[in-house]
């Protein structure tokens, strides 16, 4: 069984949560982690890497 309350780290492309879990081996505590692409991410990467950039 898990329970999860997500918050909202200040900063905005991250999202933290825990998770009470319960299995076999107990109950335990878990840290997750989300991560989310800036909305405009792709257009920096492209921009910065280049696909047709020769070395």
């Amino acid at each position: 069984m898990r329970k999860s309350n997500k918050v909202k780290d200040s900063d905005s492309f991250k999202t933290v949560y825990k998770e009470k879990i319960h299995d076999e081996k107990g109950t335990y505590i878990s840290e997750v982690q989300e991560f989310n692409k800036p909305e405009d991410y792709d257009k920096a990467f492209k921009q910065y890497y280049p696909n047709d950039k020769e070395i």
